[in-house]
C-alpha cells in the first residue's frame, strides 16, 4: 500500500489513521484485513457546515494502525 509506505517514511511517527463512513462496510473489511483497528466513532460533519447536505446523522469510524510500516510491505 503506497500511501502507508509514504506516511511511514515521511511522518513524525510510524502510526497511521484514516476515517471511513460507517456504512462503507467493504472498506472497513479491507482495512480490518490489513490490520486496521476501529479506535473512534464520530458524527460526520456537514459539508460546508450546511446540515441540509446530510441525509440523517451519518457516522464515521477512525481506523488506525500503530505502525504503518507493517502494511506498507508488499504481499
Amino acid at each position: 500500500m503506497r500511501a502507508a509506505a509514504v506516511a511511514a517514511e515521511r511522518g513524525a511517527t510510524p502510526a497511521l489513521y484514516l476515517w471511513v463512513q460507517e456504512q462503507n462496510t467493504a472498506a472497513q473489511a479491507f482495512y480490518a484485513a490489513h490490520g486496521g483497528q476501529v479506535v473512534e466513532h464520530a458524527l460526520i460533519s456537514a459539508p460546508g457546515g450546511i446540515p441540509g447536505r446530510l441525509n440523517g446523522n451519518p457516522r464515521k469510524l477512525r481506523v488506525a494502525w500503530p505502525d504503518a510500516r507493517a502494511i506498507a510491505q508488499p504481499g
